[in-house]
């Protein structure tokens, strides 16, 4: 203890930055543009990103097909086992978290044809996938929580990084097809904001479990 201060208990800066909604901030970030264009109605988020790449022949066929629309809904489904596991962590906004992280999982799902259709359509089928699987998750997560809790910090870090790397790979992809086609696209500050609001969150995780 030094001037009556005990350094144990005086937050960090990292602590600080941590106790910030990093996590929402993401989330609207995931909605702002991630490819700009000068013509409003070619200026994309994530979500419509996704849907847009997903009608070309050259990702439909692609090896894997349909990897960049996968890579762009996997940082949405990201985002929700993220929210899962911060509720986890309790505190005053649990339930906001777990609310965020089961709309994700309705978001992710593709529209009432893929029911009525069987699912033909191979896009409708993998957003239908990834909603599941995103589902199946946020259970898991749920079942860590009660049987093995001390995994969660870990596991956090693993889909922070798995987060980060499918937003940028997707992005990536992405420009690489609009631009291909023509389109005089540029990254947007939307998938800027999401990635740094998670590496914030990784770099705290990081520090307190290592």
């Amino acid at each position: 203890m030094i001037g009556g201060t005990n350094s144990k208990t005086t937050p960090r800066p990292i602590d600080r930055l941590q106790q910030l909604p990093w996590l929402i901030v993401a989330l609207i970030a995931y909605y702002l543009p991630w490819v700009y264009h000068k013509t409003a109605a070619l200026t994309a988020n994530a979500y419509d990103l996704a849907e847009w790449v997903s009608i070309y022949p050259t990702v439909r066929g692609g090896n894997p097909p349909l990897l960049d629309p996968f890579l762009l809904r996997g940082a949405m489904a990201g985002l929700a086992l993220l929210f899962a596991l911060r509720a986890a962590r309790g505190g005053w906004l649990r339930w906001l978290y777990i609310v965020l992280s089961l709309l994700l999982v309705i978001t992710l799902l593709p529209p009432l044809d893929f029911f009525r259709n069987a699912g033909d359509d191979p896009n409708y089928r993998q957003q239908f996938i990834i909603s599941l699987a995103t589902l199946i998750g946020d259970a898991a997560i749920w079942w860590i929580y009660t049987q093995r809790r001390h995994w969660l910090p870990r596991l956090e870090i693993v889909v922070l990084l798995l987060t980060v790397i499918a937003a940028i790979v997707g992005e990536v992809l992405a420009l690489d097809i609009e631009r291909l086609l023509g389109l005089n696209v540029t990254i947007g500050g939307g998938v800027v904001v999401f990635v740094a609001s998670l590496m914030v969150v990784l770099v705290g995780r990081a520090i307190l479990v290592y």
